[in-house]
């Protein structure tokens, strides 16, 4: 197993065993404390966000609704913030507002066409005419902003026919169905092949799987049933807390909510706010199909399987184990890809962001559905997603960020146009 990339943290030292925390208590007492600002824990981030941003409580009321998995959900949310904050960099601050909430208008007609276009015209069309910046040049220059973006998700991949995987043949150490779902094929059996934001995260990796049979497979596998069998009141809040299975926001609306509470907060410029939600969203996505192209890689057996197999035949973990293969952690990856972009920004509240992520990847043990390498590895891959999309996109104080997207060649902004989103005769 390769070391932890956590400054001070590792695994072993965080879950030494399945009655004392060790650091994990540290970091899951920060995480929750109920003195901690609202975007602090994940309870209270997701109530607030809601509140102070509509774009925001439309997406996540979309992803609850249609039970959209996580890569789904990192998708819309990484679309959509990447059209505001190209929006806004080309407009003045005066009418970043109206510009993001036309762009945000724009991208959901196009990525949900089966909604009611009226319920993401509204929100934009208010806050527009209340600054009174609702007019054909302003809507025609946000849109020659979001079609690229646009463009980007017709060629990711995202919406190529569902096809199955062939699967390895079934033996120790490998991915079967597991109970309650017992699905065949994995959730997203393309999801590993979408075309990346960040340049390079396509190629990053992580330390092999730990061998089948070893003495430190043995030993978490041990791990995982004794955790299971003596978890405490904290340690179950903890995994239903980061549960977020199919009708939840899932871990990037999650992560939205804290993103979104903390900027209310901190009331940074437009143009920073929105570039930083784009960045931290496209670092999420990509995380998650990293994460999937690792999964679909070695396919490696959830807990469930080897515990009762090995160890105890009726074993239940706490969590429903999800139905795709278990190295490496999607919960780990993307949490550990948002901290690092939230660092890079805010970094006077590292150790926050920080101990966020681990309590996100440490919940998936406390849960049953994950051992101790599929959340450290999953957390090392996430924060080298992290670091590539900050190369890419941040910017730096001396040069402005450079552009999200590039034009792509051939293609006309009117082909974005979707039917919805053209007047229509009276």
């Amino acid at each position: 197993m390769g070391a932890s990339l956590w400054t001070g943290c590792s695994w072993t030292a965080m879950i030494v065993s399945a009655l004392h925390f060790g650091q994990a208590q540290a970091a899951d007492t920060l995480a929750t404390s109920s003195s901690a600002p609202a975007w602090a824990t994940v309870e209270s981030a997701s109530v607030h966000a809601i509140g102070i941003d509509p774009i925001h409580a439309l997406m996540t009321s979309v992803i609850r609704q249609r039970q959209l998995s996580p890569l789904r959900a990192a998708r819309l949310f990484a679309v959509v913030r990447a059209a505001q904050s190209e929006a806004v960099s080309q407009v003045g601050s005066a009418d970043a507002e109206s510009a993001s909430m036309l762009a945000a208008s724009q991208a959901l007609s196009w990525m949900l066409p089966q909604e009611d276009a009226a319920r993401w015209a509204a929100p934009s069309l208010f806050k527009a005419s209340r600054s009174g910046a609702v007019g054909p040049a302003n809507e025609a220059r946000v849109h020659a902003e979001v079609w690229p973006v646009l463009a980007h998700a017709i060629d990711d991949g995202a919406d190529a026919r569902r096809r199955p995987l062939t699967k390895p043949e079934p033996k120790p150490g490998v991915w079967l169905r597991t109970p309650p779902l017992f699905a065949e094929q994995p959730t997203e059996p393309q999801g590993a092949t979408w075309k990346p934001w960040c340049p390079g995260t396509d190629k990053l990796d992580v330390a092999p799987t730990v061998e089948h049979g070893s003495s430190q497979w043995h030993e978490e596998l041990r791990h995982v049933a004794v955790v299971s069998a003596n978890l405490s009141v904290d340690q179950k809040s903890i995994a239903q807390r980061w549960h977020l299975d199919a009708g939840s926001i899932t871990p990037p609306g999650v992560w939205n909510a804290i993103a979104t509470s903390y900027l209310a907060e901190a009331q940074p410029p437009s143009a920073l706010r929105h570039r930083v939600l784009a960045v931290l969203n496209m670092a999420m996505q990509d995380a998650l199909v990293a994460a999937w192209r690792i999964k679909l890689h070695y396919w490696s057996e959830r807990p469930i399987t080897a515990v009762r197999r090995e160890l105890d035949p009726r074993f239940e973990p706490l969590l429903v184990t999800p139905p795709f293969p278990g190295y490496v952690s999607g919960h780990a990856t993307v949490s550990a890809a948002a901290a690092g972009v939230l660092s890079h920004f805010f970094p006077q509240h590292k150790a926050r962001w920080h101990a966020l992520a681990r309590e996100a990847a440490v919940s998936r043990l406390y849960g049953g559905i994950h051992f101790a390498s599929d959340n450290e590895q999953g957390l090392a891959l996430g924060l080298q997603v992290a670091q590539s999309c900050i190369a890419a996109f941040a910017g730096g104080s001396s040069k402005p960020p450079p552009r999200l997207v590039t034009q792509p060649a051939g293609m006309s902004p009117d082909f974005f146009v979707h039917p919805r989103m053209r007047a229509r005769p009276e």
